[in-house]
């Protein structure tokens, strides 16, 4: 139906009313000339009725339209309204989901534009990966945007990676030569580091951050639970040569990473449980398993520039010892001595531990000799 603007269609009702009128006289002449006499009440309704009819419907018809194309434009005004207040309200909570998500990177350092958009944004982070080697496709980044009002040197982005695409690696979160990136957000104190599986063989990571100036990792001890299969099978050997793939799978981010930040591995400490010999099935139990991956890492990851913390050892084995002739020792709240637990130290181990990897991020700055470092 072909909508008329509101003068048209009085225009149009009106020439249809006098071409009925027009009609009307026409057949009333026609009937005056071919007959005589007064008009009867049938012969003048036969004439004017159906000119009524033509009038009443054409106006009702115009009625309708009118009343039809109001409540059209009104309806097509309130959709389009609506339809903007849905976009408003997808892009507010598309930035206030970020805050709620652990999908997130938080990047501080990219360079911040006067009239800087979303697309912009996402190019930025899509070449600070390319500069160290990730491929990255903006279908990849759901969402980008700043923190807060532009300020010298730029606001950190809060960056919100697809589900469904590869996560950046855990190379990416600390490194200082780079613009810092690091999981979640930064008012978080536990932040989660999601790897690219296929690259280092890790599908996630917990760390605390420590402003991107230390990084202290290890992992043996629950690498020998997992390989317990292969210990069965083959022996501490064959355990071990699995734990050698995934640090090999590691070494080149940790070589990145120690190039502009200090990477320090912890070795495996002794527990009480090992100390009954290497002649077990529990690959927990052998202490000979201990050593091997303890020699593992210090072997690949020889040249990386990462400190292989192994201070702890003799500490821990004093413990261990302790706890063989005292095993119910144990000193509560505050579990100093926890000879109970088998498969972790007392915190009266765990407290100095803290302190030497304060020394080591603190000396730096005190200038102190390397007889203070770990």
């Amino acid at each position: 139906m072909t909508h008329l603007a509101g003068a048209d269609l009085e225009e149009l009702v009106k020439a249809k009313v006098d071409e009925e009128l027009t009609n009307i006289s026409s057949n009333m002449e026609g009937r005056e000339g071919s007959r005589s006499g007064s008009k009867t009440v049938k012969e003048v309704r036969a004439v004017i009725l159906p000119s009524l009819a033509n009038i009443l419907s054409v106006s009702a018809s115009t009625a309708v339209i009118t009343v039809m194309k109001d409540f059209t434009e009104k309806m097509a005004n309130k959709a389009a309204e609506m339809r903007r207040y849905c976009l408003l309200n997808t892009n507010v909570n598309d930035r206030l989901e970020q805050y709620s998500r652990r999908d997130n990177l938080c990047v501080s350092g990219p360079e911040e534009d006067e009239d800087e958009t979303g697309d912009v944004l996402k190019a930025k982070i899509i070449e600070l990966a390319d500069d160290i080697g990730v491929k990255l496709k903006p279908d990849d980044i759901s969402v980008a945007h700043r923190l807060g009002k532009p300020r010298e040197g730029g606001w950190p982005v809060i960056v919100r990676r697809s589900q469904a695409t590869a996560q950046l690696p855990l190379a990416l979160t600390l490194a200082d030569s780079i613009p810092t990136l690091s999981s979640s957000l930064p008012i978080a104190c536990l932040q989660q580091h999601t790897t690219i599986e296929e690259q280092t063989g890790v599908s996630t990571r917990w760390a605390r951050l420590v402003n991107g100036s230390v990084v202290v990792g290890g992992g043996a001890l629950h690498n020998i639970i997992q390989a317990k299969k292969q210990y069965i099978k083959g022996g501490p050997k064959a355990a071990a040569q699995e734990y050698r793939q995934h640090l090999l799978q590691l070494r080149p981010s940790l070589i990145r990473l120690a190039a502009s930040t200090r990477v320090v591995f912890k070795l495996v400490d002794h527990l009480w449980r090992t100390m009954h010999g290497k002649n077990t099935k529990n690959s927990l139990d052998n202490g000979w398993n201990y050593a091997l991956f303890n020699e593992v890492a210090e072997d690949v990851l020889a040249g990386t520039g990462v400190v292989m913390w192994n201070s702890t050892l003799p500490m821990s084995y004093l413990y261990a010892l302790e706890c063989i002739r005292s095993p119910h020792r144990q000193t509560l709240p505050s579990r100093h001595w926890n000879c109970r637990d088998n498969v972790h130290v007392g915190y009266i181990l765990v407290s100095q531990y803290t302190n030497m990897v304060l020394n080591d991020y603190c000396n730096r700055f005190l200038g102190f000799g390397e007889e203070y470092c770990l």
